[in-house]
């Protein structure tokens, strides 16, 4: 694997988790066919658990690895072959483990650069990925936050309006309130008044 993102996404999309799947759902195979000829060059194609894929991967077999899905292939020997691979169960690893890790393979003298470079990869991506969790919490957290102090500022303002409400029924003064009560039953008085008045009206009273 040395294109460690691709493989990711790959990863991501094609592995079969459905436990009532076959054994080998997620097993992939590169087969290798011999040329019809001598003169003819090998051929290979990429299958899933023995079915093609779509589109097809097929191509010619060169000095050359063949890049798929982020990972580098290459063989030893002669056709026909055939070289199988399996997409692991994904699994969360804990950082501190991962450091240990990275650390474990940096100080491994007897790694093979390609095992090498495979260690730093998986490190790196690891790393990434306890980051991108880290930041989504942080933003989870944040709004969280928000929601909070919305909560909290639409409180204080109702314990503001509550203590207007109770400042205007405690702290009332009498003497005004007095007056006021007076001209409102004064008013209500010539109302009432004026309404007998109006009501024993008759008809010779209008013309």
């Amino acid at each position: 694997v040395d294109g460690q993102t691709e493989f990711d996404r790959f990863h991501q999309d094609n592995y079969n988790a459905d436990p009532t799947a076959a054994a080998t759902a997620n097993t992939y195979n590169v087969v290798i066919t011999p040329g019809a000829t001598a003169n003819d060059p090998d051929t290979y194609e990429i299958l899933r658990d023995g079915v093609s894929l779509s589109p097809a991967q097929v191509g010619e077999v060169t000095d050359e690895p063949i890049d798929f899905a982020g990972m580098k292939i290459e063989f030893e020997g002669a056709a026909p072959g055939q070289l199988d691979f399996t997409l692991e169960k994904p699994h969360k690893e804990n950082v501190l483990n991962t450091l240990q890790s990275l650390i474990t393979g940096l100080n491994d003298g007897t790694l093979e650069n390609d095992d090498f470079q495979q260690v730093l990869a998986d490190g790196v991506v690891q790393l990434q990925n306890a980051s991108e969790q880290v930041v989504y919490t942080q933003a989870s957290l944040g709004g969280r936050m928000n929601a909070v102090d919305s909560v909290s500022d639409s409180n204080l303002a109702q314990d503001i309006q509550n203590k207007s409400n109770l400042s205007d029924l405690v702290e009332v003064d009498m003497a005004e309130a007095i007056s006021e009560l007076t001209k409102q039953e004064t008013a209500l008085q010539a109302s009432q008044a004026t309404f007998g008045r109006l009501t024993n009206l008759s008809l010779f009273d209008y013309l």
